[in-house]
């Protein structure tokens, strides 16, 4: 009997001891099922956000795999004699554009795209990556990779101006028959983010921030008996949510850093702006000149903003260095200026003789003679790239700023 009643226990026991282990298998593999729910849910929520840098990266990758066994080049480039054609810069690559097509070249002279834009009066601006080529006064708009287009679109108004920002957006400027001008930012995609009107004002100049978190629009605005130029800062509905005026009616240069603070050059004065968290403009220095303008570049980083001012009579030339703190140097020029980059701490200025490289202080570190005239110096990672009326050309060794050579 004793045995009996051991034998049921020990059953029972046992029996137990089975039920438990297997609640803890099934627990096991609810966990199991619960976390692969929750990695895959992550999983496309993540891609659900990043979706425009992923296809953008997908899009090139598969703009590379086309790539390769591509045309290449070898400097010095033959181009049309035209005066029309101009460089522009990516961040290792050079753009070269006319009256029929956009080029763009690797540092080795790969031929990444030869685009045939069939455009009137084009423009182009570049990020780092992409290029954003326009037809001024007409309708056509296309945004390109240095692999692939993204996108192309045809506007039903006449377009003014166009910006690209770091993140692919693009805010381009039109004119109608109702509004004086008109302000759209497209997405990445070339998708309608807002549009600002203007009634009366027109609209000289836009901006994007590098975020894409504000949009600062440039427009001519009476103030008594002059004009002068208002700088509206808008958020991410396309809301005003500040405005300033700056010294100038005719905007030459206007540019965010990449802290968020503003530069914007007029024929009067170079100005800097600090934009607040909440869109408020803040006026940090402003430097006026006299004379014309006849080159001036904003460095997007932390370099500042770069202004060459002719005097009237052009026996003069003034380089104006402001960088990010408002402070200001001048520099007396020997010689008219016909091109002008920057790049990291260094300034390369073009004449009719000579490429000079200045430090941000205005300081003359060398002097390279030239044997020919050029029209546009363009500097980046990518080397040292000289336009002539016949030909691009790029410096076969790295170029050295603090280093002088007898002839290029």
């Amino acid at each position: 009997m004793k045995d009996t009643r051991k034998r049921q226990q020990e059953e029972k026991s046992s029996y137990i001891g089975i039920e438990k282990y297997r609640k803890k298998r099934r627990k096991k593999r609810r966990l199991k099922v619960f976390a692969i729910v929750c990695a895959v849910v992550a999983v496309c929520l993540c891609g659900y956000v990043l979706r425009d840098p992923i296809l953008s990266v997908l899009y090139d990758a598969v703009g590379f795999i086309g790539s390769i066994g591509a045309e290449k080049v070898t400097f010095p480039i033959q181009q049309t004699a035209s005066q029309k054609t101009r460089l522009a810069s990516m961040k290792r690559e050079i753009v070269v554009y006319d009256d029929l097509f956009v080029h763009i070249y690797g540092k080795n002279g790969k031929v990444f795209q030869s685009i045939q834009h069939g455009m009137a009066n084009p423009a182009v601006e570049t990020s780092s990556s992409q290029v954003l080529t326009y037809s001024i006064g007409g309708y056509d708009i296309r945004l390109d990779s240095k692999y692939s287009n993204i996108y192309e679109k045809n506007l039903p108004q006449q377009i003014l101006s166009a910006s690209l920002g770091a993140n692919g957006d693009t805010a381009v400027v039109t004119k109608s028959d109702i509004y004086a001008s008109t302000l759209t930012v497209y997405d990445s995609k070339g998708e309608e983010r807002y549009v600002w009107e203007q009634l009366d004002n027109l609209i000289l100049d836009a901006s994007l921030s590098p975020s894409g978190k504000f949009c600062a629009a440039a427009s001519v605005v009476p103030e008594g008996a002059q004009v002068t130029t208002r700088v509206s800062v808008l958020d991410g509905s396309g809301k005003v949510s500040g405005t300033v005026n700056v010294k100038g009616a005719m905007v030459i240069e206007m540019t965010f850093d990449a802290s968020g603070n503003l530069m914007v050059v007029t024929e009067e004065a170079v100005t800097l702006l600090r934009v607040t968290d909440a869109g408020e403009p803040e006026r940090i220095a402003e430097e006026t000149y006299s004379g014309t303008v006849s080159q001036a570049f904003i460095e997007s980083g932390q370099f500042g903003g770069v202004v060459v001012s002719d005097a009237f009579n052009g026996a003069k030339c003034d380089l104006i260095v402001m960088d990010y703190e408002g402070k200001v140097i001048r520099t007396e020029l020997p010689r008219p200026v016909t091109g002008l980059d920057t790049e990291e701490d260094f300034i390369y200025i073009l004449d009719d003789k000579a490429i000079t490289v200045y430090d941000k202080k205005g300081q003359e570190l060398s002097t390279t003679d030239l044997q020919q005239n050029y029209l546009q110096l363009e500097k980046n990672a990518g080397g040292l790239y000289l336009l002539s009326p016949t030909h691009l050309e790029r410096y076969q060794k790295q170029y050295s700023p603090t280093s002088s050579d007898s002839e290029a």
